[in-house]
């Protein structure tokens, strides 16, 4: 069986703990020939970046070069990393402006949450549509979260940016989410203990680059990877 990993640049640190660390590959499932890594910007996302061809679904970039070909085949399964990169609308500068009804303040204009939906829904139209797409072609896959939020930004010395941040990724988290219930898909949430008790990442799972505010390392990699391969042993009955 080969595992096909594809999303957006979250993708990089599940792929760098697998090519950096012996101990990832070691817990390779037996029965598993192949992992592979697929993926382009999240902004590639938020345009039309497939095609419904002949028994395939195609992942193209915006230059229309291909990353993948998705197939209904016996022999492959893939992980979506797509649907909670949320950053586009959590950490948006308009939110200096505006502020979550819930989260208002004299300063601020209100947006209502159901504003707010509608929002998060048509940023998440093109992804939803593919998600749908692969399903109907019968290709088995499954979702995979990407990291927690983070509290580094430096917009965040505000701390009612940083609650608002935190306010819309939970929205956009729980609409997506829902979203894969509804059509019965398994979503692999981010690994529990990567968190502080305030709902952002611990920071020994930030990048090395500093100015890297929305990535998580390849520590923070491993413990994800380890989620697919026990999820992927356990759904195919594989034996490590």
């Amino acid at each position: 069986m080969k595992v096909v990993l594809i999303g957006d640049s979250n993708i990089a640190a599940i792929r760098n703990a697998y090519v950096e660390s012996e101990d990832a590959r070691a817990l390779h499932p037996d029965g598993v020939s192949e992992v592979s890594f697929l993926g382009m910007s999240n902004n590639s996302y938020h345009q039309p970046f497939y095609s419904n061809e002949t028994s395939q679904v195609v992942v193209k970039r915006p230059d229309g070069s291909i990353v993948a070909n998705i197939r209904a085949a016996d022999d492959t399964v893939y992980g979506i990393l797509l649907g909670t990169t949320t950053q586009r609308i959590s950490n948006s500068g308009d939110w200096g402006v505006y502020a979550p009804v819930s989260l208002m303040n004299d300063e601020k204009i209100p947006v209502s949450d159901k504003q707010i939906l509608e929002i998060i829904k048509y940023d998440l139209k093109f992804k939803l549509e593919f998600i749908n797409e692969i399903n109907s072609l019968g290709a088995d896959f499954f979702l995979i979260s990407s990291p927690p939020p983070r509290d580094s930004h430096p917009a965040f010395v505000e701390n009612e940016r940083k609650s608002i941040y935190k306010y819309i990724d939970a929205l956009y988290r729980e609409i997506f989410i829902n979203a894969m219930s509804e059509l019965d898909l398994h979503f692999l949430d981010y690994p529990a203990n990567v968190v502080k008790d305030d709902g952002f990442m611990i920071h020994e799972y930030n990048p090395v680059k500093a100015d890297d505010y929305f990535h998580a390392n390849s520590k923070y990699g491993f413990l994800q990877l380890m989620q697919v391969f026990r999820y992927v042993e356990a759904k195919y009955c594989l034996q490590t």
